[in-house]
C-alpha cells in the first residue's frame, strides 16, 4: 500500500487523508458543522485550479488547523481521552496539503499521510479502501508524484459519495456510490 500511496499526487493523498478523518469521526461519533466544512474543503483539492485559493480559503474555516487550537463548540463534544488525539490528526490531515505548498516537493504530504493513517488505524478505526476511493491504474500511471491535476466532476462525485457513505449522511446515495465505484 505504500508504494500506491507515494505514487499518489498531493492532491489525492490530501483527500485521502481527508477520508481517513472522516472515518476517524464517524467511527468515534464526532459530528460538527465545523468538522464537515474542514473535511469538505480537504476533498475540494481534487477540483481547485487555484492551489493558493484553496489554501486560503483553509484559513477562514472555523478549524484552520497550522497549530491553532480546537474551536471551544468542538473541545466540548470530545472526551479528554481522545482530545489529543483527534487534534493531530487534524493537523496531520491539513499539512498533507499544504506542507509543501511554497516550496520544493517534499516526502512530508506522505509523511503526514502515513500519521493519518497510523493514527486513526492505532485507534481501532478501519481506514477507506484506497483501491474504492482512486483508480490504481491512474495512480500507478501518473506521470509524476507532484501536485497533479485536477479531477473531472464525475470522479470527484465519487469520492463524495464515499465520504458521505463513511459519514453515513444519506442511505439514498449508497446505490448511486456503487454504480461510480464499479466505473
Amino acid at each position: 500500500m505504500i508504494n500506491l500511496l507515494r505514487h499518489m499526487s498531493i492532491r489525492k493523498k490530501q483527500a485521502y487523508a481527508a477520508l481517513c478523518l472522516a472515518s476517524f469521526c464517524a467511527k468515534k461519533q464526532i459530528f460538527h458543522q465545523g468538522i464537515k466544512e474542514l473535511i469538505e474543503h480537504l476533498l475540494s483539492i481534487l477540483i481547485k485550479e487555484n492551489l493558493v485559493k484553496w489554501e486560503n480559503e483553509g484559513c477562514s474555516l472555523e478549524i484552520p488547523g497550522r497549530g491553532d487550537p480546537l474551536p471551544d463548540s468542538i473541545k466540548a463534544i470530545l472526551s479528554e481521552d481522545i482530545y489529543d488525539v483527534f487534534y493531530l490528526l487534524i493537523e496531520c490531515a491539513i499539512e498533507v496539503g499544504i506542507v509543501d505548498m511554497y516550496g520544493a516537493l517534499s516526502d512530508e504530504p506522505l509523511s503526514f499521510l502515513l500519521e493519518c493513517i497510523k493514527i486513526v488505524q492505532s485507534s481501532g478505526v478501519e481506514i477507506p479502501d484506497i483501491n474504492d476511493v482512486f483508480n490504481k491504474k491512474d495512480i500507478e500511471n501518473a506521470s509524476d508524484s507532484g501536485w497533479g491535476e485536477t479531477m473531472s466532476n464525475e470522479e470527484y462525485e465519487k469520492v463524495i459519495c464515499i465520504y458521505n457513505q463513511i459519514m453515513g449522511f444519506s442511505n439514498a446515495l449508497e446505490g448511486s456510490c456503487q454504480g461510480r465505484a464499479e466505473q
